[in-house]
């Protein structure tokens, strides 16, 4: 895990200061950090999560949302600036409840993400490709009481397993529904890795411009938790 504490425990209409009161290791500039991103996850807004130790200190970024709050206009913001796949984190027991199953075979030692069928809405009935449909699709799936019925394959957006603690290195998938699961009151998130100008993965770096560029939060994960959280 991500965190120390369990969200499984948390009820669900927990402020956010308690929130961060349970997951502990949280101080000062630190614990205000963790917070405005918390709040405007809560709020459906989107955070720029930044893993500043991965690529050998490279570091790599996505955006993070909630998925039953997803928007058009997060969903055109993620695909024009992040430029990555639509992709949504559930547990597995979460997967099955859904119906989605495997996209396909995984060689050993496979480090990614556990990637599942691509998904729409079921009641989607545009292209399924718009910002619209695929905040459309992501709100579904978030859904609580999302169920088999609600998602439809095949789709433009998708969904990723959660897979075994203890990895050297965390898939954004892990540590996206980690970070939603903690900090807020919902259990899907929503996520878009950022590649940059050139198409490559962005560093560091350039994920902190672009948050700073458009005015959205930045949670460096490393800097935020620290290694004996992050673990």
């Amino acid at each position: 895990m991500f965190f120390p504490a369990d969200p499984g425990s948390f009820p669900a209409d927990l402020p956010t200061a308690e929130r961060l009161d349970r997951l502990g290791a949280l101080t000062g500039p630190q614990r205000d950090q963790v917070a405005q991103a918390a709040a405007a996850l809560e709020a459906g807004r989107l955070v720029v999560v930044v893993d500043e130790a991965w690529r050998a200190g490279r570091g790599h970024g996505f955006f993070l949302g909630v998925a039953a709050l997803a928007t058009a206009e997060a969903v055109n913001t993620t695909v024009t600036w992040g430029r990555g796949l639509t992709c949504f984190s559930v547990t597995a027991e979460r997967a099955m409840a859904l119906g989605l199953v495997l996209a396909g075979e995984y060689r050993e030692g496979y480090r990614g993400p556990i990637l599942l069928r691509s998904v729409e809405a079921a009641e989607c009935d545009g292209t399924g490709i718009s910002a619209a449909d695929r905040a459309l699709t992501l709100r579904a799936a978030g859904a609580p009481d999302a169920g088999m019925a609600s998602l439809k394959s095949p789709g433009h957006v998708m969904p990723a397993m959660i897979a075994y603690r203890g990895r050297e290195h965390r898939a954004s998938a892990d540590i996206a529904l980690d970070l939603v699961r903690h900090l807020t009151a919902y259990d899907v998130a929503a996520w878009t890795d950022i590649l940059d100008d050139d198409g490559e993965v962005a560093d560091a770096a350039y994920c902190h411009g672009l948050a700073e560029r458009l005015g959205i939060v930045c949670l460096p994960i490393a800097g935020a938790f620290g290694p004996d959280i992050l673990g």
